[in-house]
């Protein structure tokens, strides 16, 4: 088994209630908030991991079996009245998107829209569901094996994700994290491609030489190939 880390390799959010705002790259931030009554706030995140660029260990390949999926996050900042919140990770299926250069609620990037606003995404592969936090500190998602495979299998390992809170409705509680972007994680626990047999501990391979002579015997000369008989010479006339 081999673990291998990755780096986010961009990040950007949208507001609902800001929705042609232009976030700075590189937030992470998921939820509402209020101040005063009405929403003031309903941000959603994109994130996008390259399995083809770890931070460390290997790339990973189509044929590699996926063990798990962790998505690590370092969480700032909770604002919730009324507990956790569930949650949801689904696949955007659009992965140019430009956050910090155009990128917002309406847009993925500077002139072309969303085709539903908001993030356009698939219920395929599977979503995952995980709670939102409840306090500061590091928080681990599980995004599971089959979420990754399909990324590998139809996409060339590239992760494009929209993260987002369940309920997004109006009854006036804050329901709100954020996570620092530049500690955030993706670690995938996976098997390595099959070792050939000359690399497999235990292996043994044929040897084209005889086995060495058993203790106290001496050595057996190869046998040795008849020489061939010299032809006949003719009989001398007389």
């Amino acid at each position: 088994m081999t673990v291998s880390t990755f780096a986010p390799a961009k990040t950007g959010l949208m507001d609902a209630i800001l929705p042609t705002t232009v976030f700075s790259a590189g937030v992470h931030n998921v939820g509402l908030l209020f101040l005063g009554g009405p929403k003031s706030a309903v941000r959603r995140t994109l994130t996008q991991y390259n399995l083809n660029t770890p931070a460390s260990g290997r790339a990973l390949l189509p044929s590699d079996n996926v063990l798990s999926a962790t998505l690590r996050l370092q969480i700032n900042t909770v604002l919730d009245l009324t507990g956790a919140r569930a949650c949801t990770i689904r696949r955007c299926t659009r992965d140019n998107w430009t956050p910090g250069t155009g990128m917002h609620y309406v847009n993925y990037t500077t002139a072309t829209p969303w085709t539903v606003a908001g993030g356009d995404v698939s219920a395929t592969p599977s979503p995952v569901a995980f709670t939102g936090p409840t306090v500061a500190g590091q928080m681990d998602i599980d995004l599971t094996a089959a979420f990754v495979e399909w990324f590998l299998a139809n996409n060339a390992g590239v992760m494009s994700m929209h993260i987002s809170i369940d309920d997004e409705t109006n009854n006036g509680q804050d329901r709100y994290h954020d996570a620092i972007n530049a500690q955030s994680l993706l670690l995938i626990d996976h098997s390595d491609l099959a070792a050939s047999p000359a690399d497999t501990p235990g292996s043994t391979i044929a040897s084209t030489r005889g086995e060495p002579p058993a203790r106290g015997q001496a050595p057996q000369r190869a046998a040795a190939t008849a020489t061939p008989a010299r032809a006949a010479r003719p009989a001398r006339r007389m």
